[in-house]
């Protein structure tokens, strides 16, 4: 059974949105970011909780690099050295925003907590 199948709140929040022609394009966003690594999809959850397009990251964080690989992000010049700069394709981010309830939804708050807790001891002035 695939992770979407066993979303119940992203099952009934993408049918919800069937009549407004949006299912298609949050169809897509849900089945990639199903995809991918569980902390990259505590990142995306992250980021939208925080209402975020942008990211910096230490260059050894593998968490973001999903998201470049699904061209999700677009890595920016960092003038710091060991530090990835990144932001999120417009047209991606207008997605996971009209997902952000489901994304939420299926990410619990406590798993969102600890890996909020576990990059806030590597990036104390972020998180």
């Amino acid at each position: 059974m695939s992770w979407w199948h066993r979303q119940p709140s992203l099952n009934k929040h993408f049918f919800s949105q069937m009549r407004s022609g949006q299912a298609t394009e949050k169809l897509s966003v849900i089945d990639e970011l199903a995809k991918m690594p569980g902390n990259t999809q505590l990142l995306v959850s992250y980021c939208l909780e925080q209402n975020c397009n942008r990211l910096t990251l230490l260059s050894s964080d593998p968490d973001a690099e999903p998201l470049v690989v699904y061209g999700w992000l677009r890595p920016l010049v960092s003038e710091t050295a060991g530090v990835r700069d990144y932001v999120f394709k417009p047209a991606v981010w207008a997605q996971l925003r009209m997902c952000k309830q489901a994304i939420l939804a299926a990410q619990p708050l406590e798993k969102r907590e600890a890996y909020r807790r576990s990059k806030s001891a590597m990036y104390p002035w972020r998180w």
